[in-house]
């Protein structure tokens, strides 16, 4: 029976930590991938497509990170993505590069909060 136990402690244990270091690994992957992705709006004049290619991507990511993510950023940068296309398409650029920081500070808030450090431990 107490081997039993030890058996069963040991794959959660496991579990846990392949669960969180694939959770580590993603996060660290979208906040990369999607803040290159804002970046080159940036350096080029956006285009539709470029917001669409966001928008799919983001798509794509959020029902992974809302796995295991804060709910509260994950909601932050869903909405600042959903505002971008309607400020594009009615020529509010200076609104629009507002909304990309707002995304982009979401997107490194997000992965330094999943970050495993002393002060997001505890």
């Amino acid at each position: 029976m107490k081997l039993d136990r030890a058996k069963i402690a040991i794959a959660l244990m496991a579990f846990l930590l392949g669960f969180s270091t694939f959770a580590l690994l993603n996060t660290r992957h979208v906040g990369k991938e999607m803040t290159a992705l804002v970046s080159g709006m940036r350096d080029t004049p956006p285009t539709t497509k470029d917001i669409t290619r966001l928008e799919r991507e983001w798509s794509r990511y959020e029902p992974v990170l809302d796995l295991y993510s804060r709910h509260d950023e994950v909601e932050r940068i869903s909405q600042a993505i959903e505002k971008l296309r309607p400020l594009y398409d009615t020529g509010q650029l200076d609104d629009f590069e507002v909304l990309l920081d707002e995304v982009t500070h979401a997107l490194e808030h997000l992965v330094h909060t999943e970050t495993p450090i002393i002060s997001n431990i505890l």
